[in-house]
């Protein structure tokens, strides 16, 4: 059996599992979930909060007893072809799970209702439909100043905006809109009114491009649902203190734009 120890907000954690589901399959073992084992989230939600929701189809297990194994770098470095582990960090790029992305997909559960409701506000808008998601919340805090690359999000806006022409509709999606209203100009934007971020993740999921922040929700907003047709990203994921070596994190057919 392989597991994780979950660790971070919602997009971390679905890197982390979508590793372990393709290291699990790749040896022809189970995976699955131990809910008490995990390490501190920062910002976002434990794990446990999408038990019944994003996370209902993968099995839970109470053992604990496993080997722990630490992705060694940032990059992609293939896991040990080992059974019985727990496996330790990030794990973010495409490449872990490669040649399973539907399994991902399907792997991972949104209520009925939930997808009504965003269908519903979605058949309202007549365009097709570009999702934004621009992290602020802890990139924006002093402990972690040079961690993440900070991006001004209204000069991102501008340049992004520039892919796309008059038929598209472009909906705004962010952990802090309050914060985000004090640094961009928001009133040629849509603003869904979301109730909570799985509704904005699956909302992003079902847009037709994408402009994303360096931001693993992000990421994910892009890679589940339909096929985009754009993904716009900046050049830089972190600052000077964080990971240099994150080029795996980004995917070939993305439009990287110098901010």
């Amino acid at each position: 059996m392989i597991i994780n120890n979950l660790m971070g907000g919602i997009g971390n954690q679905l890197f982390q599992i979508s590793a372990g589901f393709a290291h699990a399959k790749n040896i022809q073992t189970d995976f699955a979930i131990n809910y008490k084992i995990g390490l501190g989230n920062g910002q976002g939600y434990p794990p446990r909060r999408y038990k019944d929701t994003l996370y209902k189809n993968i099995p839970e297990t109470n053992h604990n007893v496993f080997i722990p194994y630490q992705d060694p770098k940032f990059s992609y470095t293939p896991i040990s072809k080992l059974n019985n582990l727990c496996l330790i960090g990030y794990f973010q790029s495409k490449k872990y799970f490669l040649g399973y992305e539907e399994e991902v997909k399907n792997l991972l559960y949104f209520p009925i209702s939930l997808i009504t409701k965003v269908q519903n506000r979605f058949d309202a808008i007549k365009k097709k439909k570009v999702g934004i998601h621009l992290r602020l919340g802890d990139y924006r805090a002093k402990s972690t100043e040079g961690v993440f690359h900070k991006i001004d999000y209204s000069l991102y806006l501008n340049e992004a905006k520039k892919k796309f022409g008059d038929e598209y509709e472009f909906l705004i999606f962010s952990d802090d809109l309050n914060l985000l209203k004090q640094e961009v100009n928001l009133k040629n934007f849509v603003n869904l009114e979301n109730d909570n971020e799985l509704e904005d993740l699956y909302s992003l999921s079902q847009c037709d491009s994408v402009i994303m922040s360096n931001s693993s929700f992000s990421w994910w907003g892009a890679f589940l649902g339909k096929t985009k047709e754009k993904v716009i990203c900046p050049d830089k994921w972190f600052g000077p203190r964080g990971p240099q070596d994150s080029y795996d994190i980004y995917e070939d057919s993305w439009i990287k734009i110098v901010v």
